[in-house]
């Protein structure tokens, strides 16, 4: 028995070196960088303390190259979403070498979602179900945005007409100007950023009103594909208007 018990310790510490020696290796291979959403940038950017932002694994992987890349280098993101403020610039001076490689990967079984959008938060409820919310940046003209999501799921933005279409009658020389035979909102719908959206025969434009009354609307901007004839406004040229408080209508608009 003590033989046998000997053997197998041996057998045990044996396959232990071995595994130290193989996970040593791979350890070995690539230096490792962590971000989570929920990590710190003032942390050490480990599994354990992974960073906040892509921003501060990239200059501290910066550093690394400044120094002399030695070994690959892999930046791990955990999941979650990564908000970003401004775009994440990655140059030359973020490059690897002919020798060793620069990976921004996502971990393993994970999914890592990276996000130019903002996290609107302050909602109020107002009659008849009606959320509101005040944006500084919006007010001041220094933010515009066509895209709300809820819980993951895009809203529409409120149109008018809620069905069908209005036909152009007869469209300016300069292209920013469209008459309608059928009455528009009274209200001037460039008072609210209202865009008329035009269906063009494999395109859509989009263009802010400046201003509206009855049956015209001008733009702030040419409406269409400027120099390509069959994507410019004409009569018959099915529109609609979009983005004015008084045509949400349904549950989700905006």
């Amino acid at each position: 028995k003590g033989v046998s018990m000997r053997k197998h310790l041996k057998l045990i510490v044996t396959a232990a070196v071995i595994s130290g020696l193989l996970s040593g290796m791979l350890l070995a291979a690539s230096a490792y960088f962590y971000a989570s959403p929920s990590g710190s940038d003032s942390q050490a950017g480990t599994l354990q303390k992974p960073f906040a932002t892509l921003q501060k694994a990239r200059d501290s992987v910066r550093k690394k190259i400044r120094t002399g890349l030695e070994k690959d280098v892999v930046v791990y993101l955990r999941g979650g979403v990564y908000y970003l403020d401004r775009p994440l610039e990655l140059g030359p001076e973020d490059s690897g070498t002919s020798e060793y490689a620069i990976s921004y990967v996502a971990y393993p079984g994970e999914s890592p979602v990276l996000s130019g959008g903002r996290v609107i938060t302050g909602w109020k409820q107002g009659p008849d179900n009606m959320w509101t919310v005040m944006l500084d940046d919006v007010k001041n003209g220094t933010w515009w945005f066509r895209q709300l999501y809820m819980d993951g799921k895009r809203l529409a933005r409120g149109r008018y007409p809620e069905q069908g279409f209005f036909k152009i009658e007869h469209v300016s020389k300069d292209h920013t100007r469209l008459q309608f035979a059928t009455p528009l909102p009274d209200r001037d719908m460039g008072t609210q950023d209202t865009e008329v959206v035009g269906v063009q025969n494999w395109s859509i434009s989009r263009e802010l009103i400046e201003k509206s009354n009855n049956n015209e609307i001008q733009a702030r901007t040419p409406i269409g594909w400027v120099g390509h004839m069959a994507c410019l406004p004409k009569p018959g040229m099915s529109v609609f208007f979009e983005h004015a408080l008084e045509f949400v209508k349904k549950p989700g608009q905006w």
